[in-house]
């Protein structure tokens, strides 16, 4: 399930057994395991709720099966995977916990498909994939942040400050909440507040410059890049995270040239999903043979310039204009 579902079982039925919350989008998992805990009565929430750093079968499973103190559930937390023969303890287990208790297990980042605590959750129906939001689901999350904080946003406002930062929760969250303190209490999150206030991410920079020159919006394209260069971004390193996208367009080219469709294309690169149909729809404007050029025009540039032949900077535009130009 991912993390919609799990909220609302949060609010009609309470979550009761074993459930494997992981994936890479941290905001959201922290937030949704505050909403769980939050869930509890109040005043027993400190009695009901237990944490474990380590996987210690006996210790966790004599949590489990602790009534809850004056409530009707408690939620046990393990921030950690068992592993080995405990692992097959708490997958025995796992069906059997009682239906007063909400076991977590909850791990950063996305755990191993072949762990055998993941294969036995997975199969139980009780993994919580947390994966980054699509650009519709952050935008809803910033209007409902921004009525929170009294600094309400538009939502053409908020499509573009996800443009500029990208969807990982962490950052957006942050730069929403700095653009709220700079536009002050109970006035409106603007465009010019996010201009004025708003780092944009340089990953997002760098498919968006992709974006203008290849569209041939390439004045808008070329100040981009010369505001990236002259803000302190380093050419061998635009240059490489450059290249990172265009093996990914390469990629998706390769799997339309298959016959993949967008969906099963997207699924198939195995990026979060908004990111998969990104380059899908990128790579759909050229050859696969362009795309390689395009590639190897990157990672030329640290050769060029190692050469001496051309410095980092003068090759990284030369990469753009030789084919993105047209």
């Amino acid at each position: 399930m991912n993390h919609t579902e799990f909220a609302a079982l949060i609010k009609n039925s309470a979550p009761s057994g074993a459930y494997l919350f992981h994936g890479g989008e941290e905001f959201v998992k922290d937030g949704m395991l505050r909403t769980l805990l939050n869930s509890l009565d109040e005043g027993t929430r400190a009695l009901n709720a237990v944490f474990f750093e380590e996987a210690d079968y006996n210790a966790v499973r004599a949590a489990c099966e602790t009534l809850p103190f004056f409530a009707e559930r408690r939620v046990v937390v393990c921030r950690a995977l068992p592993v080995e023969d405990a692992a097959r303890r708490f997958a025995d287990y796992a069906p059997l916990i009682p239906p007063s208790t909400a076991l977590i297990f909850f791990t950063r980042g996305k755990a191993a498909d072949n762990l055998t605590i993941v294969k036995a959750l997975k199969a139980m129906g009780r993994e919580v994939l947390f994966i980054e939001l699509t650009a519709d689901e952050a935008a809803r999350w910033l209007l409902q942040r921004g009525k929170k904080l009294g600094s309400p946003i538009a939502e053409k406002d908020a499509r573009y400050l996800i443009n500029l930062v990208g969807t990982d929760m962490t950052a957006l969250s942050g730069e929403f909440e700095k653009a709220a303190a700079y536009a002050g209490e109970g006035r409106e999150v603007t465009r010019a507040v996010l201009d004025a206030v708003v780092t944009p991410s340089l990953e997002s920079d760098t498919f968006r410059i992709i974006n203008l020159l290849s569209d041939g919006r390439k004045q808008e394209g070329f100040l981009a890049l010369k505001r990236l260069l002259d803000s302190g971004a380093s050419a061998m390193g635009l240059a490489t995270l450059f290249g990172k996208r265009i093996q990914t367009v390469l990629k998706a080219r390769q799997l339309i040239d298959e016959g993949l469709k967008r969906a099963e294309a997207s699924k198939a690169l195995a990026l979060p999903p908004a990111a998969a149909q990104r380059n899908y729809d990128f790579a759909k404007r050229f050859s696969y043979a362009e795309v390689a050029e395009i590639a190897k025009a990157f990672s030329d540039v640290g050769f060029l310039n190692n050469s001496g032949a051309m410095k980092d900077t003068q090759a990284l535009e030369a990469a753009f204009f030789k084919y993105f130009v047209r």
